[in-house]
């Protein structure tokens, strides 16, 4: 090889190498990229705001501004209840599929043996009246079509990770939990993990998300392990809705009297029915 094609081979490496992240609106816009993918690439999906939506507009990320301080103060008059009207919230709200084609990308991959896993950063273990959160979300998301079979018999439980409410980040029938922690450090765990039991290591890792700070950190963790990344700042298309503060702060207000989540309809019925909120 002489020097001039030398030259070249390293800066192709060094650019195959180096981190990107880019923004998508739809999965479509990756339908090119992802037809790339092989045995050797992982792809790793986030869960809330980037494969589902929560149907109650309280629920919606862009109506924070409007939320934020009713949330706030029903946390804060919830007490040591707040765990668990938290999961009342999880198990009543309805969970929709941002682009329901997005099950048959994910068949799709799978179909050619590429390995494709959720990576989500929510509580593991029991959180109120949820005896698992792991497979509470596997249940939802096996109900909306999306499994994921990569080490699907395998649960592993990361106790080099610093434990919450007593419970570790767990790998749990294709889903890697957080449990609140960093995604790039979880996902590290899980790297060592795989490589120890299985041999795996990943020579290209994909992740769409919709949280640009948790891009940096798996960003961050596979640049430290030479790991080609490319990341997808997912800003998906949310369906046309306008909130309504007078149907989210009764919702609050039964939730907090009767410990008992309304959706959206049911709030408006019991509104125009004269229902109070309290007891």
């Amino acid at each position: 090889m002489n020097y001039k094609n030398y030259i070249l081979l390293s800066i192709l490496c060094n650019i195959t190498l180096q981190a990107e992240i880019s923004q998508i609106r739809s999965f479509q816009e990756a339908e090119a990229i992802l037809a790339t993918t092989d045995k050797n690439t992982l792809v790793l999906f986030d869960v809330d705001e980037t494969l589902i939506y929560w149907a109650d507009k309280i629920q919606y990320p862009k109506f924070k501004s409007q939320w934020q301080d009713m949330k706030k103060m029903a946390w804060e008059r919830a007490g040591d209840r707040q765990t668990l009207l938290r999961s009342k919230i999880f198990l009543k709200c309805k969970k929709v599929l941002i682009e329901p084609f997005v099950a048959d990308i994910i068949r799709q991959l799978q179909d050619r043996e590429v390995k494709v896993l959720a990576l989500t950063k929510m509580e593991s273990g029991n959180y109120g009246i949820i005896p698992l959160m792991e497979e509470w979300r596997y249940q939802e998301l096996r109900d909306l079509g999306i499994t994921f079979k990569s080490w699907s018999d395998h649960r592993m439980e990361f106790s080099q990770c610093v434990t919450r409410e007593n419970n570790y980040p767990v790998f749990y029938k294709g889903i890697l939990v957080t449990n609140r922690h960093e995604k790039g450090e979880v996902l590290g765990a899980f790297l060592d993990t795989i490589f120890e039991r299985e041999g795996y290591k990943p020579d290209r890792v994909m992740l769409f998300e919709d949280q640009i700070g948790n891009l940096q950190s798996v960003e961050q963790e596979l640049a430290s392990r030479g790991i080609a990344f490319e990341g997808y700042h997912y800003l998906g298309p949310y369906p046309d809705a306008e909130f309504d503060p007078i149907i989210a702060q009764y919702q609050l207000d039964y939730l907090h009297d009767h410990e008992e989540w309304l959706t959206d309809e049911e709030a408006a019925q019991h509104l125009a029915s004269g229902i109070k909120s309290c007891n």
